[in-house]
């Protein structure tokens, strides 16, 4: 008896399914990549052979080497920006642990790639987009500590906050100076608690 064709919409999904996996290992082998080395350093041949796939899969999924870089930045920055959803945490300290654990994990990887800011189109982006996001979450849930500021006092502190809490300030802290995980929490979290006061 003759074997029942497979369903052509099974087939499809299957290789959406594998098109979608395979993506995420050339991803992975990029951020990998670029978190090692700097940006020239790194080939699509070494994503290629760091991934387990041909050359053409990586220029498939990616289209160039500035895309794909680009793409491995939008990863960190929606990684690092989630504590700053709304529906997840109001609080700042709350946020500030967040953070902290994601700069801890990924930040030496996540500074390779915003060193290319300036460089890269797709980067630039990115990172602006986080910046804007995280000063509508900071405005949205701690408002209060700047209504009574005038606008230009309040830029100021503003971007001093955002700056804080930028993967660049834990790269000094931490790498740099090299405060401990804890010692590096403290010093930004004491910081932001004289930037968020309520003025008397």
């Amino acid at each position: 008896m003759p074997s029942t064709p497979e369903p052509r919409a099974y087939r499809m999904g299957a290789r959406a399914e594998s098109a979608a996996l395979t993506r995420e290992r050339v991803l992975d082998a990029a951020a990998a990549c670029f978190g090692e080395q700097d940006y020239d350093a790194v080939s699509l041949r070494e994503i290629a052979e760091r991934a387990g796939v041909g050359l053409q899969t990586v220029v498939r999924t990616a289209g160039s080497k500035e895309a794909l870089f680009a793409e491995v930045a939008e990863r960190f920055l929606a990684t690092m920006m989630a504590g700053f959803e709304p529906g997840r945490v109001d609080d700042w300290r709350s946020a500030l642990r967040q953070l902290m654990t994601f700069y801890e994990a990924h930040g030496d990887q996540s500074i390779r790639v915003m060193a290319h800011e300036h460089r890269v189109p797709g980067v630039r982006q990115y990172v602006q987009r986080s910046r804007e996001r995280q000063a509508a979450w900071l405005q949205a849930r701690h408002g209060d500590a700047f209504a009574a500021l005038s606008a230009t006092e309040k830029k100021r502190r503003v971007a001093m906050v955002l700056t804080l809490t930028g993967g660049r300030t834990w790269y000094t802290l931490r790498r740099e100076h090299r405060l401990s995980a804890s010692e590096t929490h403290r010093a930004i979290e004491e910081q932001l608690e004289a930037l968020l006061a309520l003025p008397a």
